[in-house]
């Protein structure tokens, strides 16, 4: 409905402005001026002027309205699966879908935000598999945590890597089959990884770290938030941005 209302609204706008062009172009012809062609270009340039202004207005509307959402992030707490220096001046918290070919993407991206900054910046993961990843995405999520509970977070980490190593993505990136065996080349212990797994024991985990991410205003993954853990300010930063944008984030705050 939001789009919608957009484009009724665009419409609306752009409707006025041709009126309103079409009255100072007749006016200009009754007043006895003869020059059509400038009454059309400043027709043009009110359309363009109007339809920039409307997008400029809706692009500050949406950006208001996440930086709102934002400040429903969960806090970080020690149950959190966190990369690198607890104590960092920056958490960058993720919320991914291991079927997604954009976190595949970004995933070496925070590997090297980390090495860049391996004290002032830490990355916190959770789930968020969308529904057309599934079934794939919420089973790797739920093997992800069974990895966990085997293995801690280190092997979480180790997981995860190894998925989106080997996973092509779009929710057909591997065989379900595959999950345990990558367990075991982990050194996990395969057998019971594989009654974690067909249990679905974190299945509310999984469930909850997606509802609380929608809360905080994630639609679509890598839905990312940098935060200054400082000033605890929350920046919401949707999709797979590279690594010379983060740096300039990230810089703005350490380098202060």
């Amino acid at each position: 409905m939001k789009k919608q209302d957009s484009t009724l609204s665009l419409a609306i706008i752009i409707s006025a402005l041709i009126i309103g062009g079409s009255l100072v172009f007749f006016g200009l012809q009754l007043s006895g001026n003869k020059s059509p062609e400038i009454s059309e270009e400043i027709l043009a340039e009110n359309i363009e002027q109007g339809v920039a202004n409307f997008i400029e207005k809706q692009k500050q509307g949406t950006q208001q309205e996440a930086i709102v959402k934002a400040q429903k992030l969960k806090p970080v707490s020690k149950n959190d699966h966190l990369r690198g220096n607890r104590e960092a001046v920056i958490t960058i918290v993720e919320y991914s879908d291991l079927e997604c070919p954009f976190c595949k993407s970004f995933h070496p991206t925070m590997k090297k935000v980390l090495e860049t900054y391996p004290d002032k910046v830490n990355w916190v993961y959770r789930h968020f598999p969308l529904p057309f990843h599934n079934p794939l995405a919420t089973q790797e999520a739920l093997a992800s945590e069974c990895a966990n509970k085997l293995g801690g977070n280190d092997k979480f980490w180790e997981y995860i890597d190894l998925v989106y190593a080997n996973t092509t993505s779009n929710g057909k990136g591997l065989e379900i089959e595959e999950l345990p065996k990558m367990a075991e080349e982990i050194g996990l212990d395969q057998d019971k990884f594989q009654k974690c797994l067909v249990a679905e024991e974190f299945k509310s985990h999984v469930q909850k770290d997606s509802s609380e991410g929608g809360q905080a205003g994630v639609s679509g993954t890598p839905g990312n938030f940098f935060v200054n853990n400082l000033t605890k300010e929350i920046i919401p930063i949707p999709g797979a941005l590279p690594f010379s944008q983060l740096q300039s984030l990230i810089d703005n705050v350490v380098n202060k």
